[in-house]
């Protein structure tokens, strides 16, 4: 072996185990900061695509449930409607947990997207102490009427048979996670700007997750939507929801057992709808 050759192999053995021991680092700090909880394995990444992405294929390669995807940053994260979600490193927090829906939540399986905003406005309220947090139909989290948290749930199948799904979530930790204004769809906020210091992320993501678990029983009950709609945001206000190629104005009224939004129109009546993005209207609802 030449002495260029030998030079650039231990280069590279020292990037490895650099780069190994970064990762080590991460991923033990994660493991016991989350050793209460019945988390069955995890990965980490410093940079990843997507963590709802690794959870799906991780999925389909037979992970167990309460299988946990964490990402430092995202180059491809995804929202609802084909939306992009930027996660910029050490600002936010970017997770993915599987879960296995057994046979009595299958008919629930919309309800786990609300479970987790309902977990994360429970932790922001209970937990950090916060003013003002409320889930904006169906699964935005805001504080003082600006986004904090998105998130995205989804599924794996073989044929007609459920694999599991992936409950991917968002959250805006720091405000390096926030993108330029112009870029923005909603106004959008951090835990740290609305707390006043710094917070910590691993913190946070434990509290989410201890969270979404102990939801997770009340998923058929009936709670989970009671919570929802004292959580709904812009209740009792007029808003406008873009639903397929229309759009419908009117006052909100609430959620109702299977999810869907009920407003009340000017010439319609009372209508629900059961997919949609709710934006405030800007002006009065006239009765």
């Amino acid at each position: 072996m030449s002495g260029e050759i030998r030079a650039l192999c231990f280069l590279l053995k020292d990037i490895r185990v650099k780069s190994s021991k970064i990762f080590g680092m991460d991923a033990d700090m994660l493991r016991v900061r989350l050793q209460h909880l019945p988390i069955a394995a995890l990965r980490y990444y410093d940079v990843t695509g997507s963590t709802n992405q690794d959870a799906l294929e991780w999925i389909e390669d037979g992970a167990d449930e309460y299988s946990l995807v964490v990402a430092d940053s995202q180059t491809a994260g995804r929202g609802r409607m084909g939306r992009r979600w930027e996660t910029r490193p050490a600002a936010a927090l970017a997770f993915s947990l599987i879960l296995k829906p057994r046979e009595e939540e299958k008919p629930y399986l919309s309800l786990f997207s609300p479970l987790c905003a309902v977990a994360v406005a429970q932790v922001l309220i209970n937990v950090y102490r916060l003013k003002g947090v409320q889930v904006k139909w169906p699964n935005d989290v805001l504080i003082q009427r600006r986004k904090v948290c998105g998130i995205l749930v989804e599924s794996a199948w073989e044929g007609d048979s459920l694999l599991g799904i992936a409950a991917g979530v968002g959250i805006n930790v720091l405000p390096e996670a926030l993108p330029p204004d112009e870029q923005l769809l909603f106004p959008a906020t951090c835990v740290a700007t609305q707390l006043g210091k710094s917070v910590d992320r691993f913190d946070l993501l434990a509290a989410v997750l201890s969270e979404m678990m102990a939801w997770r029983p009340h998923l058929a009950t009936g709670q989970l939507i009671q919570a929802w709609d004292r959580l709904l945001a812009f209740k009792g206000e007029a808003v406008r929801l873009e639903h397929q190629e229309h759009v419908v104005s009117g006052k909100l009224l609430g959620v109702v057992q299977d999810g869907s939004l009920c407003i009340q129109t000017e010439t319609e009546g009372i209508q629900t709808f059961y997919f949609g993005d709710v934006h405030l209207r800007p002006e009065p609802f006239c009765d």
